[in-house]
């Protein structure tokens, strides 16, 4: 009997140790794994680019805060107007984006300007594109009916599309720290079960030794 205990006990803490060293192995996984999340929950980069589909996405709403139009106006205007001038598009149409840039989060402004200008000249490929292939017109005579709706092209539609693409963006960068802070939650979680099974699970060699020393 006391062969067979004495090989029970060493099984026993043979299978203990490698379920403790597994333990250990998958908690400074999921360590990591948090601290990989927390870095990356910031990380999400907004894309621009002029879509060729639309998803029916809701421009959002305007804030007619003057302050926050001046001091928009104030540190982005001449930028603007330069990446404009590239699509010869005239001042009153970046007076118009900057009224609406109030919607527009402070760290994203810098970003927001610097792709107007490759947007303005997609969306209007697109819309020449578009007049020809529903018209069956030239080259030449899509470019004028482009030009005689031009100031409400420039002023208004291309606007509005760029509006609802940051709109877009947001949301889906929204959704994207969510996902991670879900992610890191679950891991959180997943730490603490393991820890707790690492306590639970150390307990038991400590009787067997306990019980070693009582038998000898």
């Amino acid at each position: 009997m006391n062969k067979f205990l004495n090989t029970c006990f060493q099984i026993g803490k043979w299978f203990m140790s490698i379920v403790l060293i597994l333990l250990l192995l998958t908690g400074v996984g999921l360590i990591c794994n948090i601290i990989y999340k927390s870095n990356n929950m910031n990380t999400y980069v907004m894309d621009y680019k002029f879509p060729t589909q639309e998803n029916g996405a809701a421009v959002e709403k305007q804030n007619s805060d003057k302050s926050v139009i001046d001091e928009i106006s104030k540190q982005y205007k001449e930028q603007i107007i330069a990446q404009l001038k590239e699509s010869n598009v005239s001042e009153k149409t970046a007076d118009i984006i900057i009224k609406r840039m109030v919607v527009v989060e402070e760290r994203d402004r810098k970003d927001f300007v610097n792709n107007l200008s490759q947007y303005y000249k997609d969306a209007t490929k697109y819309l020449i594109n578009d007049l020809k292939s529903e018209y069956n017109l030239s080259e030449a005579e899509a470019k004028q009916v482009l030009n005689e709706e031009k100031q409400e092209i420039n002023n208004k539609i291309i606007p509005d599309k760029y509006f609802q693409r940051y709109s877009e963006q947001v949301e889906a960068r929204n959704a994207e720290q969510q996902k991670i802070e879900a992610q890191r939650t679950t891991s959180l979680v997943a730490l603490l079960v393991c820890l707790c099974m690492f306590v639970m699970f150390l307990t038991i060699p400590i009787l067997i030794r306990i019980e070693e020393n009582t038998r000898k």
